[in-house]
């Protein structure tokens, strides 16, 4: 573990470490991590292209199912052995941002409707987009849904993606015609107060082309951080955060 810092950089790869069930490829020199509960990998040192191959060589292209997709990060960067390794798969930059020392992800009050999702009934899947209910349904379980919602129904969600002994990984997603309301800010705000009260700090990762989550992560007074390199099965245009 001491290869791998409880740093918002290295979140993914400190989170698949953590996972009881998770295999190590290599060795001291350079090793790959794989949580299949959390659908995660991590390149640490110098990998070689046989043990990345080994470690990925049969996970497949998620198509159109977010229940398949799976992210392989590099936090020292890109290198000829993963691209190689991992040729099928597309490849991004993250722009990663931390919660800041003081006042928590928000400064204003929560004012929308936002509370959990119900896990024991989830007639509420059934009005969401099909790919958007398939990710939600995925989650449950593993973390909390913490939800905006409006003439009864929740329309905006945020969750822990993945989480350290200190850090925890924002995830957001917002029904279309929902969006550019601040429900997203508010779900995160939510949440992060409880996540806050476990003692853990919040980090958002926006991909290099999403400037929108980029905006939305200092409107709510995310700090800069640094940069993560992944890989993805899934050619989609996703948001990381």
């Amino acid at each position: 573990m001491e290869r791998v810092p409880d740093d918002p950089v290295w979140i993914e790869a400190r989170a698949a470490l953590l996972d009881p069930a998770a295999r190590l490829f290599g060795d001291v020199e350079g090793f790959a991590v794989r949580s299949d509960e959390l659908r995660l990998g991590a390149l640490v040192g110098g990998c070689s292209r046989a043990v990345i191959r080994e470690a990925f060589a049969d996970i497949h292209d998620a198509g159109d199912d977010p229940n398949a997709l799976w992210a392989v990060v590099a936090p020292q960067g890109f290198t000829p052995e993963a691209r190689s390794a991992l040729a099928g798969w597309s490849n991004d930059e993250a722009s990663i941002f931390r919660e800041p020392d003081v006042g928590g992800v928000s400064m204003r009050p929560v004012t929308a409707d936002v509370r959990l999702v119900p896990v024991g009934d989830t007639g509420w899947l059934k009005h969401l987009p099909s790919a958007l209910a398939a990710e939600l349904a995925g989650v449950l379980g593993r973390s909390e849904i913490g939800a905006a919602w409006v003439d009864g129904r929740p329309v905006s969600f945020c969750y822990v993606a993945c989480e350290s002994e200190t850090l925890w990984d924002i995830s957001i997603n917002t029904v279309a015609q929902y969006r550019r309301r601040g429900l997203a800010g508010e779900c995160v705000a939510w949440l992060g107060a409880r996540m806050q009260a476990r003692g853990k700090r919040a980090v958002w990762g926006a991909h290099s082309a999403n400037q929108a989550s980029k905006r939305l992560a200092g409107k709510l007074g995310f700090e800069p951080w640094g940069r993560l390199f992944l890989y993805e099965n899934w050619a989609g245009d996703l948001s990381f955060a």
